[in-house]
């Protein structure tokens, strides 16, 4: 038996992919999404492990 609700469920959001760190090629985390208001862009700041920050252009 089928649930048509099945259809309806919610999908998670997809995943940003997180910049490779360029001292030591680690995954680095997103830290903080800053709201841009002069032209309305997300800027994310990502930090690796190894304490190296990552901004998003």
């Amino acid at each position: 038996m089928s649930d048509d609700r099945e259809s309806e469920r919610i999908k998670p959001a997809k995943q940003e992919s997180a910049p490779r760190c360029p001292a030591c090629a680690a995954f680095s985390h997103l830290a903080a999404k800053l709201l841009d208001t002069q032209n309305g862009k997300t800027v994310r700041l990502y930090q690796c492990q190894c304490g190296e920050r990552i901004w998003d252009d």
